[in-house]
């Protein structure tokens, strides 16, 4: 008896688990999850128009709103607003299914692309297995996945990640690190792919192989974890250069003292009389806005602005306020908003709002900074300003955040009522005190635009430090020379 039971729960469960992946969203739902959708974005963001007009957000919003004529899945809705996030290129905002804030895996996690791939702007390696057996050579270019050419795959997708402006860098770097999310997400999921490779010969061979599922690609990256590195370091390569490596702009292990860690660091420049800094900003997604005008505070003699204003939306009471979770101390930050009559509701109380001054310690020799399309928020603004004054030699790839700005700080957290979709909307729009640049929709483009091979990435070559080596080389030989 107990048996039959137990068999009757089993097959109940399964039953109600795929009944539950084949609920829909009504025609009626979805117009009223869209309704929400876009009334949070037109009232609450802050840049919502940074980088793309109100004409071709009125037409896309217009275009979307008749797309509801039949019912969706929940990733078939998901497909379909993702591109309005997308438009708006702001890389602070978000958009995932509820309960999926840390991750990227929101779909088929049972029938995800199984290798491990590297993007490049002209093509597309293997690098690994997520299953373990790889049967092909490590470094083999692919170029189509089930029948589809590999570059109309990116196309279709580089234009679904989410970034600050029209930067490519960063899309691609969100390629090499979630390729089997994006794909499954924003594409589609079967139990195999057929997968289309080019050999060294350039003749073409086609193989299948199985789908793996998220706890595979989970227990691969435990088993290849990245190499632990201290938040901040300082090394000296010889007796004339130093690397600073700023892992990340926040106290992210017990003990990180970036204040002590800036002093000391700085002081020692200054009694070895080092002549190149290296200071590597690479993969430094961003952190406390105070620490990146603190850096610059310590290459420079000369006082200088940082941000120029902080713009909010107007703070009236919000049309979808019922479905959304407001920051804390909301209501005391409301009397706080500087609100002139003509033009943007201002955030004033920000100490980079302020002329900053140089540090008495302050390493004005040459600064070369190796940044990539991970370098963004903090980062990008300080890479902003060090760029704006002249202050380095950028190597590496354009950071990942806007030159002027972007949008940031707190957050709007909605939850659409049918889906419950999350929608993250910064409140703050940050703008640099910084003029002048002609590619207002990239971040700091670098001097020196280095981009990893396939072979360096195999060899663990740092083709970006190898470079600004060189180029140190290069400088001391021609300073000699004279």
């Amino acid at each position: 008896m107990q048996k039959k039971v137990l068999c009757f729960w089993i097959g109940l469960i399964i039953c109600l688990s795929s009944f539950a992946q084949t609920v829909k969203l009504t025609p009626t739902q979805m117009q009223e999850d869209f309704d929400v959708f876009q009334r949070a974005l037109k009232e609450a963001h802050p840049g919502l128009y940074r980088y793309t007009d109100t004409t071709t957000f009125t037409k896309m919003f217009d275009s979307l709103s008749h797309s509801f004529k039949r019912e969706m899945t929940d990733q078939e809705f998901y497909q379909t607003l993702t591109p309005a996030i997308a438009q708006i290129k702001c890389g602070h905002t978000k958009f995932h299914p509820d309960g999926k804030w840390t991750t990227r895996y929101f779909y088929a996690t049972d029938q995800l692309f199984p290798w491990q791939l590297y993007f490049t702007q002209q093509k597309v390696y293997v690098l690994e297995s997520y299953a373990g057996n790889l049967p092909v050579a490590k470094g083999t270019e692919i170029i189509a996945i089930n029948g589809k050419p590999v570059s109309e795959v990116v196309s279709s997708l580089l234009t679904k990640i989410f970034v600050d402006g029209n930067n490519r860098s960063t899309r691609y770097l969100e390629l090499n690190q979630g390729f089997s999310a994006y794909y499954a997400n924003l594409i589609g999921s079967s139990p195999s792919f057929q997968i289309t490779c080019r050999k060294t010969d350039s003749t073409t061979s086609s193989l299948e192989v199985p789908a793996v599922t998220v706890s595979q690609i989970e227990a691969f990256e435990k088993q290849h974890p990245k190499p632990e590195e201290p938040t901040f370091q300082l090394k000296f390569l010889d007796n004339q250069t130093a690397l600073i490596r700023i892992k990340v702009f926040y106290p992210a292990q017990k003990g990180d003292d970036y204040e002590q860690f800036l002093k000391e660091s700085f002081a020692q420049l200054k009694t070895r009389n080092i002549q190149h800094l290296i200071l590597d900003l690479r993969d430094n997604e961003g952190g406390l806005d105070r620490w990146g005008a603190q850096l610059y505070s310590y290459l420079t003699d000369e006082k200088f602005p940082y941000y120029d204003r902080l713009e909010m939306t107007p703070t009236h009471s919000y049309s979808f306020a019922q479905y959304a979770d407001m920051p804390k101390f909301y209501g005391i930050l409301k009397m706080l908003i500087k609100k002139p009559k003509n033009g943007p509701h201002l955030w004033t109380h920000h100490k980079n709002l302020k002329v900053q001054k140089p540090q008495q310690n302050a390493y004005l020799g040459k600064l070369y900074i190796l940044t990539n399309g991970w370098s963004f928020s903090v980062t990008s603004e300080f890479a902003t300003i060090a760029h704006s004054h002249q202050r380095a030699t950028f190597i590496g790839q354009e950071v990942g955040g806007g030159y002027y700005g972007n949008n940031s700080g707190t957050f709007i957290i909605v939850k659409l009522p049918h889906s419950k979709f999350i929608v993250g909307i910064p409140m703050l729009a940050y703008y640099m005190a910084v003029s002048g640049y002609p590619y207002p929709d990239h971040g700091v483009i670098p001097d020196h635009t280095i981009e990893p091979s396939i072979q360096d990435i195999l060899n663990h070559t740092d083709r970006e430090l190898q470079f600004t080596q060189d180029l140190i080389k290069q400088s001391s030989l021609s300073s000699n020379g004279n």
